[in-house]
Order: structure tokens, then sequence, then C-alpha cells
């Protein structure tokens, strides 16, 4: 998946989907778990933007609980859970690989590292992406690990056509956009 939104979600409704995709392809999923904007789609769902970074946590750890723990319980500040059941689970095992797409949020970043989800980072410039994997960085090898190219990702724009000249003036509408 590209960006799922787990703050605007229930865990349980996103665990049991991913983990009935991720059987259907055969074990091919990775998760992309994003907070997502917060204009008209928090508004539209009445969830409260300042919630945005603790219900994102949150959600992440009941759906990885739930792919994992057989009568998962939970009880959190925006979610109570109690002897829930996936069935069926997942078939990729302990999970399905989780990334988290983001444009360079310093408390993302260090959630992340610290629980060792690569990050995804959405078409940020040069100094601002080393900036941002610096603080990765630093985080990780707090936590004892040393981060590579497993933990980093990057999404850029591209367009492919027959020639360059062809691809730059197809292309240049979406550049602005």
């Amino acid at each position: 998946t590209g960006v799922l939104v787990p703050t605007l979600q229930h865990p349980i409704r996103l665990a049991e989907d991913t983990a009935t995709v991720d059987l259907v392809s055969g074990g091919r999923l990775d998760v992309g778990f994003g907070r997502g904007t917060f204009g008209y789609e928090y508004d539209g769902f009445g969830v409260d933007p300042e919630e945005s970074q603790s219900r994102f946590q949150e959600s992440i750890r009941i759906v990885q609980g739930l792919w994992t723990t057989p009568d998962f319980t939970y009880e959190g500040e925006h979610f109570q859970i109690k002897r829930a059941n996936l069935v069926p689970p997942p078939l990729q095992k302990p999970h399905p690989p989780i990334w988290i797409p983001g444009l360079g949020s310093p408390d993302t970043l260090v959630w992340c590292a610290k629980h060792h989800y690569p990050y995804i980072f959405l078409e940020t410039d040069y100094e601002a992406t080393m900036d941002m994997m610096s603080i990765y960085t630093d985080v990780a090898r707090e936590m004892g690990y040393e981060p590579g190219p497993q933990n980093f990702g990057y999404l850029i724009r591209v367009h492919v056509q027959d020639t360059d000249e062809y691809a730059k003036e197809v292309g240049q509408g979406f550049l602005s956009g």
C-alpha cells in the first residue's frame, strides 16, 4: 500500500483488511501507514488533529498486536480491545512489513527509529532528507542498531517516454501540481 491512514480507521478493521490482502496476495503485502493531512480528512471523520500522533502510534501498535497475538488485549488512550482474535491472520510471519511514509515530522522519525520501522521520504529535497536521515540514524544508534538502506525509502515522481524530450514535454504539467 502507499499510505493507509490508521488515525481515521478502527484498528481492528484495518488489521482484518490488511491481513486479508496479505493472504490474497500470497504474502506480498508491504503496508504503508501515514498520518494523512490535517484538513478535510480529519474534519470529515470528526477526529481532532491534535490527537493525530497518539492515534497513529496507538493504532499501529494494535494492528501489529492483532496480526501476531492470539486473544490480543489493549488498553489505550483511544482504543480498548478485549481478547480479540484475527481470523485468518496474515500469511507473512511475524507480520507484513510496515513502512512509514512522511514529510519529515521529527516526532515521527524518532518513533520510527525507536520501533525499527523504515521511513519513506516523500519528495523532500536533498538537504532536508539528509537532516531527517540524521535524526533517524542518531536515534537508531541510541537504540543499539545501525540503520542501512533497508530503513529508508524515497518517493519521487518519474515520467518515462521514448525520448527525454517527449518525457519532459508530456511530464512538465505533472511537476507543477
